[in-house]
């Protein structure tokens, strides 16, 4: 699904989210038989020391130390559960937030970063707030050529969730508070916590266009938060789908106009990067079209659903003719 993304930091984004599930499920998993299997020498050799252990279990892993009899008899494997939750959460605010920085910075659009992270609210001028007011800024710098080519594939990604932008924002600013919390507030619920987990808690599977909510445990003002394993799991699939859907957006400005040309030129150049080939078509229309569509894929973009568009903009840039 990453390759219907328009931007590349956003099929970046996709695979780095991946990977890292393909990092925590397989840790997870040896963390869980390791514990079953400490605890089982402790039953045959009771109090084995710490050299006993390292040597059957730590030994050849180029680790230096390990407290075993911490991790696999002391904590619970709930209490674990909860340390890979915080461990993706943190991944995951990291990598999502890189993504739009990086994503805004490049169509020149810094300034909504922080709108792209709330949900809209009305301010008491009858002014929007949030993603409201993002999207009106992009509708200023739209590019006619951009969605006209583009927009409608994109919009139909499985992850778009445009018409539920506001309700994963809502979800997006719960879990947000409770990460921020954990990294910078002791993990102990203030207000903002509470009043984040209030807007979100009322949200149903149908208002994300998800099969389950996102399992948050109640905080309560001035006592630890609880971080559930299946509930963060539950959390990246909302990243996903915020990801899917600003791409589409973000993908019909006029700075992602710019983007397309200096990639197409960036790939299209000759040796030295100093001349870039100018292609020629046939004048034959479906010929054109398709000779045209050979060329995107090579960008590894998105299949363009109306190629005219693209190719009165190649013309204008010589970059293509007949």
């Amino acid at each position: 699904m990453a390759r219907y993304l328009f931007f590349r930091n956003s099929r970046s984004t996709f695979e780095q989210i991946s990977e890292l599930f393909n990092f925590i499920w397989p840790t997870a998993t040896a963390l869980w038989n390791l514990r079953w299997q400490v605890r089982g020498l402790s039953q045959v050799l009771p109090n084995p020391t710490k050299e006993t252990m390292h040597g059957r279990f730590v030994a050849g892993s180029g680790i230096g130390s390990a407290n075993l009899q911490r991790a696999c008899i002391e904590l619970t494997w709930e209490g674990q559960q909860a340390e890979f939750a915080k461990f993706i959460l943190f991944n995951l605010f990291a990598i999502y937030e890189g993504w739009l920085a990086l994503t805004l910075a490049e169509i020149g659009f810094a300034s909504i970063e922080k709108s792209l992270q709330f949900p809209t609210t009305i301010a008491r001028d009858g002014s929007a707030r949030g993603v409201g007011s993002a999207f009106a800024r992009l509708q200023q710098d739209a590019s006619i050529m951009m969605k006209d080519a583009f927009y409608s594939e994109l919009s139909t990604h499985p992850k778009n969730s445009l018409s539920k932008i506001d309700n994963l924002l809502k979800t997006y600013r719960c879990f947000k508070e409770l990460r921020n919390v954990v990294m910078h507030g002791g993990g102990i619920a203030g207000q903002k916590c509470i009043d984040a987990y209030n807007e979100f808690v009322t949200l149903t599977p149908s208002d994300l266009g998800v099969a389950e909510i996102p399992k948050v445990v109640a905080p309560s003002l001035g006592d630890p938060v609880k971080l559930v394993l299946r509930g963060v799991v539950g959390f990246s699939e909302i990243i996903l789908r915020l990801v899917a859907t600003l791409d589409a957006e973000l993908a019909c400005t006029q700075g992602a106009e710019r983007e397309f040309l200096s990639h197409w030129r960036a790939h299209f150049s000759g040796s030295g990067n100093s001349k870039v080939k100018r292609f020629p078509l046939s004048a034959d229309r479906a010929r054109r079209e398709r000779h045209l569509r050979r060329l995107i894929g090579k960008l590894a973009l998105p299949r363009p659903a109306n190629v005219s568009p693209i190719e009165s903009f190649l013309r204008n840039h010589r970059l293509v003719s007949w």
